[in-house]
């Protein structure tokens, strides 16, 4: 199975966070 991956900025950090969407 594959998963998709989408980009999530953390908005008190600041940092790009990979979040998967099954």
């Amino acid at each position: 199975m594959n998963h998709i991956y989408r980009l999530v900025r953390n908005r008190a950090t600041g940092a790009w966070v990979a979040v998967a969407e099954i």
